[in-house]
């Protein structure tokens, strides 16, 4: 919304998406992953982890049918990529820090919206 989006949720639970994005001419299906800080765990560097799936047992993996774009928030930290569905062909996303890695260029992408 502070990006000049008109957002709304979806009127039935069966959508596959949490949101939905307007401005005059353009509409997105998005899901909002969210994790509370990053993990640390003994066998890798700290990172943030989203689960890019849905279903609890299932797991199913998004597809372009479901959802156009993921938003995944730290919500401790106040950080969030903006990922279109084609760039997060994943099941489990591993952000790590520092300038360089595979997601950087996505976090605070929020003009991948207006395309």
């Amino acid at each position: 919304m502070a990006h000049d989006w008109l957002v709304c949720a979806p009127l039935v639970a069966v959508a596959h998406f949490d949101l939905l994005a307007t401005k005059p001419g353009v509409c997105h299906r998005v899901q909002v992953k969210a994790t509370m800080k990053q993990h640390t765990y003994s066998s890798c560097r700290p990172h943030y982890q989203f689960q890019l799936t849905r279903g609890a047992a299932a797991r199913k993996k998004y597809s372009p049918d479901d959802v156009d774009f993921f938003i995944c928030c730290a919500i401790a930290d106040h950080r969030f990529w903006v990922f279109p569905i084609s760039a997060a062909n994943l099941l489990t996303l591993k952000i790590y820090n520092g300038d360089e890695g595979r997601f950087h260029q996505y976090e605070g992408a929020w003009e991948l919206l207006n395309q």
